[in-house]
C-alpha cells in the first residue's frame, strides 16, 4: 500500500498535469445566451387588423434595431431576442406611430397589442379665380 501511495505521489510530481481532472481534455462549451421570441398584435383603435404595419423592435444601442412586418392577420413575431429592455414601435400609413415598452426573459412572452389611432387629417381645398364646369348630365 505504502509503494502505491509513493508510486502516485511520485507520478503528480514528475507529471503535475495527468492527476488533474480534465487534462487533455477540450475546455468545456460556454452555453449560448438565451434567446426570447416577441409577438404581438398591430390594430387600429377600433380593434381592425393592420396587415404590414412596420414593427420595429429597439434595443440598447449596441443591438441593431429588428424590423419585421405583420402578416395578413396584423400578427408579428420576432425571433431570437436576448433578454433585456426593449421597445416596441409599429407603423402605418395614414396613423400615429404606437410605443411600447417591453421586457424580455424566461417568462413565457407576454403577447403585444400595439393600437395605431388615426393621423390628424388634413383637406385641402384650392380656390381660385378660373371656375370648373360640372356636367350633371355625363
Amino acid at each position: 500500500m505504502n509503494l502505491r501511495v509513493a508510486v502516485l505521489a511520485l507520478g503528480l510530481f514528475v507529471f503535475p498535469g495527468i492527476a488533474t481532472p480534465g487534462y487533455g481534455q477540450p475546455a468545456p462549451v460556454q452555453p449560448a445566451p438565451a434567446r426570447f421570441p416577441v409577438i404581438g398584435t398591430v390594430q387600429d383603435q377600433t380593434g381592425g387588423v393592420l396587415a404590414g404595419a412596420v414593427v420595429t423592435l429597439v434595443g440598447p444601442s449596441s443591438t441593431p434595431d429588428r424590423v419585421v412586418k405583420a402578416d395578413a392577420i396584423g400578427h408579428f413575431r420576432i425571433d431570437d431576442v436576448a433578454a433585456g429592455n426593449y421597445q416596441l414601435r409599429a407603423e402605418y400609413e395614414g396613423f400615429k406611430p404606437a410605443l411600447a415598452r417591453l421586457k424580455v426573459g424566461p417568462r413565457a412572452p407576454v403577447q403585444q397589442k400595439l393600437v395605431l389611432q388615426l393621423a390628424g387629417l388634413t383637406q385641402e381645398i384650392t380656390v381660385g379665380d378660373n371656375p370648373v364646369s360640372i356636367d350633371a348630365a355625363q
